[in-house]
């Protein structure tokens, strides 16, 4: 649900480690359509296998995924 609130801006944005497919396809669409932003690994657009999801507003969302890639 944490895509979910991202998507409609209840959450500036959510940090998802290990996410699988079947879990995030369908909400990183919604997180897309509602125009926020979805990125995986190294910041760029989300793909399947990547270990991490930041979604959310664009600006959050590379802080999040900045920050978690500072700790690895």
């Amino acid at each position: 649900m944490d895509l979910v609130g991202a998507a409609e801006s209840r959450l500036a944005a959510c940090l998802c480690i290990g996410p699988k497919p079947w879990d995030v396809a369908a909400r990183t669409a919604l997180v897309r359509e509602w125009g926020m932003t979805a990125l995986g690994q190294g910041s760029r657009r989300i793909t399947f296998g990547s270990p991490v999801l930041a979604a959310g507003r664009e600006a959050v969302a590379n802080e999040l995924m900045a920050r978690w890639e500072t700790q690895l």
